[in-house]
């Protein structure tokens, strides 16, 4: 018997409320208008008139334009993130290979925490020309999936029993949606069953995914449905067919010939 459950354990995290998460946005929009009034304010001090400037912006546009062309593209998509908010601080998201956490959304790049405690600086147009799984875009709940193969002698409604019942006698399994268990396939290893329960929460999907294979572990033991103390058995076919083999075979000598001389 075995089985695999699915379950990322996100890292250690602040809890991120809706008040957080709007004053960074707010945060972010005043840094993009103090970077705008700083300009301003800077090219007045130096008594430039605009409307050169407008003449020398021109001629050089076309030079500016292929050289600051990312990062452009990096600072608007960075505006269109605050304003359409697809992406907040605190949320789950994997975009182009890289799962974690939002951290903060920058000017220029977006500061992802993955599971591993590293931080990934993405450019803010990344969210928009690649498609992006948000796992907490609406709200924080989650699945677990636990994949479980037992032998093809299994009594299949005694084990969907106990699988509703060690899943419902779990404090942070949902209700709300149900368990669900689906018979998988037939296959020469066994029984292969699917076990998929729910919780309110992202940071409970290890300790529940912990929690279940314990229970359902005892009580698979505890109902003779797998035996921790069997040995791995081994089976040899055409047995009888290979002594024939052998048996008619002719004998050989294998006599290494006398040294020379």
């Amino acid at each position: 018997m075995s089985w695999i459950s699915r379950s990322v354990a996100p890292a250690s995290r602040a809890r991120w409320t809706s008040s957080d998460r709007t004053w960074q946005s707010i945060d972010a929009g005043l840094n993009y208008a103090g970077v705008i009034i700083a300009v301003l304010v800077g090219i007045g001090a130096l008594g430039i008139d605009f409307t050169n400037l407008a003449i020398v912006l021109g001629a050089l546009s076309v030079g500016i334009g292929l050289g600051l062309q990312n990062i452009a593209n990096n600072i608007i998509s960075g505006v269109v993130l605050l304003v359409e908010r697809p992406i907040k601080a605190g949320d789950w998201v994997s975009v182009t290979g890289h799962e974690g956490f939002v951290r903060r959304i920058n000017i220029r790049a977006t500061e992802i925490e993955t599971f591993q405690r590293t931080h990934v600086i993405v450019p803010n147009s990344v969210f928009l020309q690649n498609p992006v799984i948000n796992r907490t875009y609406s709200d924080t709940s989650s699945r677990v999936d636990i994949l479980l193969t037992v032998g093809l002698g299994t009594d299949v409604a005694k084990l969907e029993t106990i699988l509703r019942e060690s899943a419902l006698n779990q404090p942070r399994v949902l209700r709300v949606p149900q368990p669900i268990i689906r018979f998988v396939r037939i296959t020469p290893a066994g029984l292969e069953f699917e076990l998929f329960v729910f919780v309110a929460k992202l940071e409970d999907r290890l300790i529940v995914s912990n929690d279940l294979n314990r229970t359902i572990l005892a009580r698979l033991i505890e109902e003779k449905i797998v035996d921790p103390k069997a040995a791995t058995e081994f089976k040899l076919r055409d047995l009888d067919r290979l002594a024939e083999v052998l048996r008619d075979y002719p004998a050989t000598d294998h006599a290494a010939p006398p040294p020379p001389g």
